[in-house]
């Protein structure tokens, strides 16, 4: 009979809840940056330049970490104030994940596209009213790049936060918010990173014998952005003085503007920590926080009426800890199958390749809506 995934919950301390808590996005670095890949391709030479190409800024929203740590005891998550400015969200306050001891962010909601808060449009304007006499076109697609870094990626995640990758919804309970917060949102972000890898790879990811990944033609994961352009969309941001923040305790603050040091502080961080040996290195952070701290996950094999629990410790390499995704996936379609059976009901969707490249799919349809062309921002 088939392995069902059963699971049991175990005890955790508070400063473990914490230190698990990894940034949980939408959309991977991976997806990303095939989504405004295809998009600029398909939109034409106007919007994407074959040598400083868009899709190496398609990870820009994620300059930063999605969340802050706002109070101790209890812990209070909130979405970083950086973070509802580059994804144009606004904090819709915390609902508990463990009752008393710690609160997550409940589902930020996005801007309406022409509210004048999105970053990408409001840079846009921004390089319109440029005096561009001189300027290079090597600056010209610089700044153009920023814009639709930001236009693909904040089009792109607004498809599948919160939706496709379940986050910690009020209607859900505290268990279910906790399942929902690292491993329905974070690992799944991972996973879906890897299906669509090893569709872009034709079928099969390159492995090489020490489990790294030769990664498709040309595929070279990394992070730009013009920081004095961001800076000015910031400044844009306090300007409006557009809300952020639902009230209550933690409600509306004046948004602070970064110095252009510091964001470009922040990039080059981003880029050296997560990117530089992108295709060699596991997302161990993410894995921890999702599996080994927050559940142990067993599978229970009905036959032998043996527990076995699934391996947590740390991938020694970006292929198991790809194998191991699968598995949880397989596990976790399984356990769903399972409970529905005998009518025990969960809110979370299942991890399919086919949703993954339909939402896909829907991501590079709309950022093709939203990417803006060099003519209409230079005028040439």
């Amino acid at each position: 009979m088939k392995p069902m995934l059963q699971r049991v919950t175990v005890t955790v301390t508070v400063l473990s809840l914490l230190t698990a808590t990894t940034d949980a996005f939408g959309w991977g670095a991976i997806a990303h940056y095939l989504v405004a890949k295809q998009a600029g391709e398909e939109k034409g030479a106007d919007y994407r330049n074959s040598t400083d190409k868009v899709e190496d800024y398609a990870s820009l929203p994620d300059y930063v970490s999605s969340r802050e740590v706002a109070w101790l005891i209890p812990i209070v998550l909130v979405t970083s104030k950086e973070f509802r400015w580059s994804h144009a969200v606004i904090d819709q306050g915390t609902v508990a994940n463990v009752p008393i001891l710690v609160y997550v962010p409940k589902k930020p909601a996005y801007a309406d596209p022409d509210d004048g808060r999105w970053p990408g449009s409001v840079m846009a304007g921004i390089c319109k009213k440029l005096d561009t006499t001189g300027m290079s076109p090597e600056k010209k697609w610089e700044l153009l790049n920023t814009i639709n870094g930001f236009r693909a990626h904040n089009a792109a995640d607004t498809l599948v936060h919160f939706e496709y990758f379940d986050g910690a919804t009020e209607a859900r309970s505290p268990q279910e918010r906790g399942d929902a917060w690292v491993i329905h949102h974070g690992l799944k972000e991972v996973w879906a990173d890897f299906v669509l890898l090893r569709n872009a790879s034709g079928g099969t990811i390159t492995w090489n014998p020490n489990g790294s990944i030769t990664p498709p033609t040309g595929m070279s994961i990394t992070l730009k952005g013009n920081a004095m352009l961001m800076q000015l969309a910031q400044k844009a941001q306090r300007k409006n003085r557009n809300h952020d923040r639902i009230g209550g305790l933690f409600g509306d603050v004046e948004f602070q503007v970064q110095t252009v040091a510091k964001i470009t502080e922040q990039i080059t961080k981003k880029n050296n920590d997560d990117f530089v040996g992108f295709f060699s290195k596991t997302r161990w952070g993410t894995w921890k926080a999702g599996v080994k701290l927050v559940r142990s996950v067993y599978l229970y094999d009905e036959g032998t009426q043996t527990w076995n629990e699934v391996n947590t410790n740390e991938p020694s390499s970006l292929r198991e800890e790809s194998e191991r995704l699968d598995d949880l996936a397989s596990g976790l379609n399984s356990e769903k199958d399972h409970n529905h059976q005998n009518g025990l009901m969960n809110t979370f969707g299942k991890w399919d390749d086919p949703d993954v490249f339909g939402k896909y799919d829907d991501s590079v349809t709309k950022s093709k809506q939203w990417m803006f062309s060099k003519t209409e921002v230079f005028g040439s």
